[in-house]
C-alpha cells in the first residue's frame, strides 16, 4: 500500500509545487516538472564539469516542413575541472532548435547565447540576466557548472535536465559550489546508510544563503510527499478502506530514467521524515532571525521574501510559532507586494496559528485576488452566484443590491475589508495568548 502511495504522491507533488511560493507561482504554468535542486541534478549526473561558455553556431538545417524547420544548435564549452566522473578538454552541446513560419529567429550567427527553453523558478542567480525562470542566457566567457550524463544512444553526453543543468556560478560563489559538490561525492562514495548524511548537508545547505534555495526547496518535495500520505492514509482509516484490498498491485515497465525519478521521490520522502525536531526548531530560528532583520524600502514597505527565504517559509510553517506568524503580520501590516503575496501572508498566519476565523478572512481576500480594485461587485458580475465561504461579506452584498439607494462595494474595498479585519483579528489572537 505505501509503494502505491508513494508512486502517486509523486504526481501530487508536481501539482502541489505550483502552490508553493508567490515567485513561483507566478512563474510556472500548468504541467510544468519542479525545479531542480543541486542534489537532484547531482544524483542524475554522471559528469559535472566547471567550464567556460565559449560561442553557439548554426550547425545547419535538419529538418523543413510546410511551415517549420528544426536546425542544429551547437553550444561550445571549455572544460576546466571535473567535480564528478572523468574530466575533459572540451564540451560540444547538440541541441535542436524549432522555428515556425512567421516567428521571428535569431540571424543564426549565434551571438555567443545559449537559446531559451520554457520559463520555470529555479536558481536565483538567474535573476541578474532578466531569466529568473530559465536556463540562463551566457555570455563569453561565463563560468558555468554543466550536469551530463551519457546520451542513451552513443558515447556523447547530454544535459540531465533542458532547463536547470546549465548552472552559472559567480567568481564568489564557485568555491562554494564545488565544496558542497566534493561533499556529495564523499557522501555517496562512503559505505553504509546515506541518508542521514544527506540530511544533514541539507540543513547545512539551508543555513548558507547561496545554497538556501537548494537545500530547503529539496526538503520541502519531501513534505509534501509526506503531507499528501498521511491525508490518505487518514482520509482511508475514516472510511474504512485499503485501496489494495482485492487487487493486484499493478505492473509496468519503467525505462532507466523513469526508475532514476521515483527514486530520487522516494530519497525524498525518508529524508522528510527524518528531520528532527532539533532540525526543525534550527531551521525556524534561522527564519525567524532573516525576518527580524529584514530591512525596510524608503516608503517603509518590506520587500517581497527572496527565493530561498520563501523556500524556507513553505516549510517551516509546518511546525511555525506565534513568532514566526508574528513577524509574518508584521510585514502584512506594513504592506509588501502585490495582492496575491498579501494573500499568502495570510494564509501562511492562520495556518500557523490553527484559527478558522482567520481562514474564513483570508478566504474572503483571495476570493477576489484578481478582481480590478474599481469594479464593483454587481457591475462585475451580475449573474454570479455569492463566493462560498464568503460568509458575512456575501449577506452585505446581497443587502446593498436591495437598496437602491445603497453604493455597491468594489472589489478593492471587499478586499481592504478583508484585510483589515484579518490584522485585527490576528494582533488579539497574539496579544491576547501571549
Amino acid at each position: 500500500m505505501i509503494r502505491s502511495l508513494i508512486s502517486f504522491a509523486m504526481v501530487i507533488v508536481l501539482l502541489a509545487a505550483t502552490f508553493i511560493s508567490p515567485v513561483e507561482t507566478h512563474a510556472r504554468r500548468c504541467g510544468e516538472k519542479e525545479p531542480e535542486t543541486l542534489l537532484s541534478l547531482y544524483k542524475r549526473s554522471s559528469f559535472i564539469f566547471v567550464a567556460t561558455f565559449d560561442r553557439t553556431e548554426d550547425g545547419g538545417l535538419v529538418e523543413q516542413g510546410d511551415d517549420y524547420s528544426v536546425r542544429r544548435e551547437l553550444s561550445y564549452f571549455t572544460v576546466s575541472r571535473a567535480l564528478k566522473g572523468e574530466t575533459r578538454k572540451s564540451f560540444v552541446l547538440e541541441e535542436k532548435e524549432y522555428r515556425y513560419s512567421g516567428e521571428e529567429t535569431s540571424d543564426g550567427d549565434g551571438e555567443n547565447e545559449v537559446s531559451e527553453d520554457t520559463p520555470v523558478a529555479g536558481p536565483s542567480d538567474h535573476e541578474e540576466d532578466g531569466e529568473l525562470y530559465g536556463r540562463p542566457k551566457l555570455k563569453q566567457d561565463d563560468t558555468v557548472i554543466l550536469f551530463l550524463r551519457k546520451a542513451s544512444e552513443g558515447e556523447q553526453l547530454e544535459l540531465v535536465d533542458y532547463r536547470d543543468a546549465i548552472r552559472k556560478a559567480k567568481d564568489e560563489d564557485l568555491a562554494t559550489y564545488e565544496k558542497r559538490i566534493n561533499e556529495l561525492n564523499v557522501i555517496f562514495n562512503a559505505a553504509g546508510d546515506k541518508d542521514k548524511a544527506v540530511v544533514e548537508w541539507l540543513i547545512s545547505l539551508i543555513d548558507d544563503p547561496l545554497t538556501r534555495w537548494d537545500g530547503a526547496y529539496e526538503l520541502l518535495l519531501g513534505f509534501y510527499q509526506l503531507d499528501w500520505i498521511k491525508e490518505e492514509e487518514s482520509r482511508q482509516a475514516i472510511e474504512g478502506k485499503n485501496e489494495t484490498e482485492g487487487s493486484a498491485e499493478e505492473e509496468y515497465e519503467v525505462d532507466e530514467l523513469e526508475r532514476a525519478e521515483m527514486e530520487i521521490s522516494s530519497d525524498r520522502l525518508r529524508y522528510a521524515r527524518l528531520v528532527t525536531e532539533n532540525h526543525k526548531q534550527g531551521l525556524l530560528n534561522l527564519l525567524v532571525e532573516e525576518l527580524a532583520n529584514a530591512e525596510r524600502g524608503e516608503d517603509g514597505k518590506h520587500s517581497s521574501l527572496n527565493e530561498g527565504n520563501d523556500a524556507l517559509l513553505g516549510l517551516v510553517k509546518r511546525w511555525g510559532d506565534k513568532r514566526l506568524a508574528g513577524h509574518l503580520l508584521d510585514r502584512l501590516a506594513a504592506g509588501v507586494g502585490e495582492n496575491y503575496e498579501k494573500y499568502q501572508l495570510m494564509d501562511n498566519i492562520a495556518s500557523i496559528l490553527k484559527n478558522e476565523e482567520l481562514t474564513s478572512l483570508a478566504e474572503q481576500f483571495g476570493n477576489h485576488l484578481y478582481m480590478d480594485d474599481n469594479a464593483t461587485v454587481e457591475d462585475d458580475d451580475e449573474n454570479a452566484e455569492p463566493e462560498a465561504n464568503s460568509g458575512d461579506e456575501s449577506e452585505k452584498i446581497e443587502q446593498n443590491r436591495d437598496e437602491p439607494s445603497a453604493k455597491l462595494p468594489t472589489y478593492g474595498e471587499v478586499r481592504a475589508e478583508a484585510l483589515a479585519k484579518f490584522i485585527h483579528a490576528a494582533n488579539l489572537l497574539l496579544t491576547t495568548e501571549a
